[in-house]
């Protein structure tokens, strides 16, 4: 089979030293040998590795640490040198890949309070001064635009799918919502990769502060952002074209993580009383790509009757699938989900809305602190990928028949969100 080199760079874990070295550096390599940063086609070993058993998940963590650069389309690796004291050049495998439960049982759900605070009235702007950015300025569109501050970080280019995939499938097409990422953690027994989240512009992913707040107990750290991913046990990802060849999508993007904004009203103890949202800042810029890009923001309160979640199955507990998924949900009344809530002695509050409550469809497809999404109209006739919400908790049976996922309003704290934007 031939093997396609469209790859764009690959950031090491944080772990690595050979994060943006030039062809013929020095170099180790994850197993802490010498070597030279070349081509992964002058490279024999790395190559055959990438070859013969690049669908393993240790192999493809093994090549993400590996790399130093990139060159045109083509990866550049540390390639371990002649004469190191071993036999052979080819890597071995880390001694502790990703752990990740054989039989997951969804889902993020946090201990239900017996007597749950909340504020009754959240703090928000009851003025807000509204900005120029005209993607935040169009009240023919949404509804009254946000507050200003970090408006004018947000891309203009944004929610745009290039998949003609019908919603409403399991399976997503290897390049439909490209704005879908995976937070890595590194954890007393390796890496692995637990949490969701949604690209927002070329420096912040905007997730849930369960993702990132209270793991400290676990020794869990929230360390890198992995970007274009679609099927986490591949090292290359391809599927079929339809016309006897492949499909294959560049290697996935893995950048650390620069700054963890947790909200400020958000308790780590209990994620019922909501507040669930969290910014990473990255330590690069991002390059946008066909299978990376950002989401719109919301510039207006309106949620649709349907609205669509995806993702991996991964909650800060399990681990679903390998594939990227997505289902279509519907908003639950308010009234009706929290009244199932109080039975639990939660209490629901404004900035929070339910979703899904039917048997065999919740966001078991989709990750904790990942988008609810729906497609809005923009001023150029284009309908574009808006993330409405974020999943925050729900049944700890996944799928629960009547009771809903619950939820974070974004557009409720795009005052918070923009505020705390930087270049």
């Amino acid at each position: 089979m031939m093997i396609a080199f469209g790859f764009v760079l690959l950031a090491v874990i944080c772990s690595s030293s050979n994060a943006q070295l030039h062809p013929g550096s020095q170099c180790l390599t994850p197993d802490n040998l010498r070597g030279v940063c070349a081509n992964i086609r002058d490279c024999e070993p790395m190559l055959n590795l990438l070859i013969n058993r690049g669908s393993d998940p240790a192999t493809a963590d093994y090549l993400r640490r590996s790399q130093c650069t990139f060159q045109g389309r083509n990866p550049i690796v540390c390639c371990a040198s002649n004469n190191n004291n071993n036999n052979n050049n080819y890597p071995t495998y880390p001694v502790n890949p990703p752990q990740y439960p054989s039989n997951p049982q969804y889902p993020s759900n946090p201990q239900y309070p017996s007597n749950p605070q909340y504020p009754s009235n959240p703090q928000y702007p009851s003025n807000p001064q509204y900005p120029s950015n005209p993607a935040f300025n169009d009240p023919s569109r949404f509804g009254p635009p946000v507050p200003s501050g970090g408006a004018s970080l947000l891309p203009q280019e944004c929610g745009q799918d290039l998949s003609n995939r019908i919603v409403g499938g399991e399976k997503t097409a290897i390049d439909e919502f490209p704005w879908m990422v995976l937070i890595e953690y590194r954890k007393p027994q390796g890496v692995g990769t637990h949490c969701g989240g949604v690209l927002i512009s070329d420096r912040y992913v905007l997730t849930a502060a369960h993702c990132i707040a209270g793991l400290q107990q676990r020794n869990w750290y929230p360390a890198n952002v992995r970007l274009g991913e679609y099927d986490t046990s591949k090292a290359v990802d391809c599927v079929s074209d339809g016309a006897g060849g492949e499909t294959c999508a560049p290697l996935p993007l893995s950048i650390p993580i620069e700054e963890h904004i947790v909200h400020p009203q958000y308790n780590s103890k209990n994620a019922a009383e909501g507040h669930d949202l969290a910014l990473l800042r990255l330590a690069i810029k991002v390059s946008f790509t066909d299978y990376i890009k950002p989401i719109c923001m919301p510039s207006g309160p309106d949620i649709k009757k349907r609205v669509v979640a995806a993702g991996w199955g991964k909650t800060e507990v399990s681990s679903n699938s390998d594939v990227k998924l997505k289902v279509t949900l519907p908003i639950v009344n308010d009234q009706e989900c929290k009244a199932k809530y109080l039975e639990q002695k939660v209490k629901l509050i404004p900035t929070q809305i339910c979703a899904g409550g039917q048997r065999g469809f919740d966001t078991c497809s989709g990750d904790s602190g990942g988008p609810l999404m729906q497609q809005n109209p923009y001023p150029d006739g284009t309908q574009r990928w808006t993330s409405v919400a974020i999943v925050s908790f729900g049944p700890r049976v996944c799928g629960t028949d009547g009771i809903s996922g619950v939820y974070t309003k974004v557009y409720d704290y795009m005052p918070w969100i923009l505020r705390n934007l930087r270049p």
